[in-house]
């Protein structure tokens, strides 16, 4: 493995995603991409000004309006760029080999591309841990990933799913597997 695209957002997974492809770059000697898509879709982004009565005419707005919207996301690109950055400066002390590009678009094209034309071995992604009705409706893009991504992809979720006291319960009472003597085992078993 040589290089590793680590795709970042402003989720609950992006600190984790970091944490894993920097430990999986540190293992394996490998370069790290760290990209961040400027969307509409991320958490931190400015919110496309509408009027309640201009819902389908965007366009229609005053231009102090798009003004105002154009300082947001220039500081929504700026804020991001700089937590890239600070990203980078700690993969190169843990002495990783680290690069950031930072795009606008879809997330979900910009990362296969991205992986495509810098030749990426592996995907680090965060799930937002959408199921149902809501992943079918807004779409996963790790889901998306997966299955168009050149490369293999590590989907890490936000959160490690949590244990319920019955499966702890089932796990810490659980009998010790032994493996079963072949001599133990008649002939008959097998023939």
């Amino acid at each position: 493995m040589k290089r590793i695209l680590a795709a970042l957002d402003h989720s609950a997974a992006a600190e984790r995603v970091y944490e894993q492809a920097l430990t999986l770059a540190t293992a394996t000697q490998a370069e790290m991409m760290l990209l961040h898509v400027l969307s509409n879709e991320d958490s931190d982004s400015p919110e496309i000004p509408v009027h309640s009565a201009f819902d389908h005419y965007p366009l229609l707005l005053e231009q102090s309006v798009w003004d105002a919207y154009n300082k947001r996301w220039h500081r929504y690109e700026q804020s991001s760029l700089e937590v890239l950055q600070q990203l980078v400066a700690q993969a190169t002390q843990a002495g990783v080999s680290a690069k950031l590009t930072q795009m606008t678009g879809t997330p979900e094209d910009l990362i296969c591309n991205l992986a495509r034309t810098w030749q990426a071995d592996v995907i680090v992604i965060g799930s937002r841990g959408r199921r149902g009705l809501r992943e079918l409706l807004l779409g996963s893009i790790s889901n998306y990933v997966t299955h168009h991504a050149p490369c293999s992809v590590w989907v890490v979720r936000s959160q490690p799913p949590a244990q319920t006291e019955s499966t702890q319960a089932k796990l810490t009472q659980a009998e010790p597997y032994e493996k079963p003597n072949p001599r133990s085992v008649s002939q008959s078993a097998f023939g």
